[in-house]
């Protein structure tokens, strides 16, 4: 079996972060914590180089959450 390390990574742009967030936010209810806190550290990294605006408009609106459907 192959032994893996930290060292191997995959690094997203901004743009492709935008891209996954919002489907990975609608099913944020049916995660497990490590999932969790793989969408957390995305979105602070949102928030950190979006305007508010930009990350309402990324934002699942009401009614397209997966728990709502």
């Amino acid at each position: 079996m192959m032994e893996t390390n930290d060292i191997v990574g995959l690094f997203l742009s901004l743009s492709e972060l935008r891209m996954i967030f919002p489907r990975l936010k609608a099913q944020e209810l049916s995660m497990g914590s490590g999932e969790r806190e793989l969408l957390r550290k995305i979105e602070l990294m949102l928030y950190d180089h979006l305007s508010i605006e930009e990350m309402e408009n990324l934002l699942p609106k009401p009614g397209e959450r997966s728990f709502e459907k």
